[in-house]
């Protein structure tokens, strides 16, 4: 996968465990997409935002990820394309074009 980029779109448990696993395999990540936590949830999982965080990528917790701004802001990857890893977040495609 070295060479590789994606925005990545995830949270809880297995979105942390997938952004571990895509930079273990060199995968550059140029934004990770996660949402903001709710104030009135036990959080019982880990934050993925902590874990981009604690590794030095962007993070963005946009309410609407379709507006044309957080598109444009999208469009610093080149031939990449998002991944999700949680059924919180629809899945989205990023064309490259």
């Amino acid at each position: 996968m070295a060479g590789n980029r994606a925005i990545v779109f995830a949270y809880s448990n297995v979105g942390a465990r997938c952004l571990r696993v895509l930079r273990a395999h060199g995968v550059v990540i140029p934004l990770v997409v996660t949402h903001a936590d709710n104030p009135d949830e036990t959080l019982w999982f880990e934050r993925v935002a902590d874990v981009a965080t604690d590794a030095g990528l962007d993070v963005a917790m946009p309410r609407d990820p379709n507006t044309p701004e957080f598109i444009a802001r999208m469009s610093i990857t080149k031939n990449g394309v998002p991944m999700t890893s949680s059924s919180s977040h629809r899945p989205w495609i990023w064309g490259t074009g």
